[in-house]
């Protein structure tokens, strides 16, 4: 089973939560676990591959920027990831997904699957 640590279910990331063979949830209200157990199936969802990421642990906020916010550190970790392939393929395909991923922003991947389209097409 999978048991939150405690704290303000906002405040989650994907450090917030643990794996436990434990049963059960620690929780303190019925409301605190739905949110929680929400916030778990999005995370379980997720590809077995996103574990190994160069980001894993880091801040959401990192990988998707406020307008003309610093992106450097988002690409530098991107960079020197062992799952970028897998991350590209995964955003590629993936059209709504926002902020960096692989490397890429928004308008890239969108570059990206345009010229793949053509590419097809012309095939």
């Amino acid at each position: 089973m999978l048991k939150a640590l405690r704290g303000s279910v906002e405040s989650l990331d994907m450090t917030s939560l643990a794996m436990s063979a434990e049963s059960g949830w620690e929780t303190t209200d019925e409301t605190e676990a739905e949110s929680v157990s929400s916030v778990v199936v999005q995370l379980l969802r997720r590809p077995r591959w996103q574990t190994l990421g160069a980001c894993r642990g880091e801040r959401v906020e990192m990988f998707i920027p406020d307008r003309g916010g610093p992106t450097a550190r988002a690409k530098q970790l991107c960079a020197r990831c062992t799952v970028r392939a897998e991350c590209l393929r995964y955003s590629l395909a993936v059209p709504d997904l926002v902020g960096y991923w692989a490397g890429t922003n928004e308008r890239e991947r969108r570059k990206l699957r345009a010229a793949s389209r053509r590419e097809k097409a012309s095939a």
